[in-house]
Formats: C-alpha cells, sequence, structure tokens
C-alpha cells in the first residue's frame, strides 16, 4: 500500500507495513483517513468504545504477542504503521469485533462475566 510518494520499508510476513519517517508529514491522522486506514481514534468511534479502551486493548494485545500469549479475542496488530501511528483497515476491525461479539456469546452460555479474563489467558499468566 503506498500512502504517500515516500519509500516503504519492505514488510516481513505478518508484520505491519511501516512507512519510513521522514517521507511523510506529521498529519498522520488525515493521511490515515486519505488511504482509508483507521487510527485508534477512528477505531473508538467505529466501534462505540472509548478512546482510552481502544489504547488500552492495543497495548495489551502488543505485550500478549511479545510474550507469545495473543487470544484470538486481542486486538490485531496494525496493518499499517504510518510513521509511529499505528492503523487498521476497517474490515481488520470488524473482523475483531465479531471474534469479541462470540466470545461475549459464548460467555454468556457459559454464565461467565464477560469481563472475566478468560481461562487460556489466566493459564499463561
Amino acid at each position: 500500500m503506498t500512502v504517500n510518494s515516500g519509500a516503504s520499508a519492505p514488510t516481513s510476513a505478518g508484520a505491519p507495513e511501516r512507512i519510513q519517517e521522514g517521507t511523510m508529514t506529521t498529519d498522520q491522522p488525515r493521511l490515515a483517513a486519505e488511504a482509508g486506514l483507521l487510527t485508534l481514534d477512528d477505531v473508538a468511534t467505529m466501534t462505540g468504545l472509548a478512546p482510552g479502551s481502544v489504547r488500552a486493548y492495543h497495548t495489551q494485545a502488543n505485550k500478549a504477542r511479545r510474550e507469545g500469549g495473543v487470544l484470538p479475542t486481542d486486538m490485531p496488530p496494525p496493518d499499517v504503521v504510518v510513521s509511529r501511528t499505528p492503523t487498521w483497515h476497517p474490515a481488520t476491525i470488524e473482523a475483531w469485533m465479531e471474534a469479541r461479539e462470540l466470545r461475549r456469546r459464548e460467555a454468556a452460555a457459559n454464565g461467565e462475566r464477560w469481563a472475566q479474563i478468560p481461562e487460556e489467558r489466566k493459564a499463561k499468566e
């Protein structure tokens, strides 16, 4: 994906595309919007979650990925990093929200509270 006329760094399998710093202006939200990408604030607006919650989910998911304990309901890694701004394609966030809703339904069917930490996460802590 080309966001500007600058060069983009090559991507490895599964790693987000990174646009080299110095090739961007400081207006990442506008650039992301022009490319059809969602920033953390856009994700909050799209999902109805509080911006602070989305940032916390992103931070928690990054930590889980570093430690090898990622779950299907964790926020997905950014599709593209514009300078230092993580961004996602709308379809990526829609799939994440569907996974969260499925987990919520499963929890309700099993008499669990959605806010409880899943057993898979407890086992890894």
